[in-house]
């Protein structure tokens, strides 16, 4: 595949997420303003899987480009959101068994 084609993908994928996102944004803010789901065992499922899956592209990123000093930062943004992520989810548990 040549570059301008990744290039179209990829601004196809940017134009797509950055239209959920506003289209999410205006339903939150009119249609479902008033709508709450406080479920914290699901939350905490959600906040695990985002950790494992933080966790698991550091691992990537360190595996694949050792040579490449920007993939020490990505990691180590990866790495922190991680355990930011693991130990909210572990929060979120401790405050249910309170």
């Amino acid at each position: 595949m040549n570059s301008r084609r990744i290039g179209k993908y990829i601004w196809a994928i940017i134009g797509a997420s950055v239209l959920f996102h506003v289209v999410s944004l205006v339903a939150g803010k009119t249609l479902l303003e008033n709508w709450r789901w406080p479920h914290h065992p699901f939350h905490t499922i959600v906040e695990s899987f985002g950790a494992l899956i933080a966790f698991l592209v550091a691992a990537l990123l360190l595996w694949r480009n050792r040579s490449r000093h920007f993939a020490e930062d990505v990691f180590a943004c990866n790495l922190s959101f991680g355990f930011r992520g693991r130990s909210f989810a572990i929060w979120s548990m401790d405050t249910l068994s309170a």
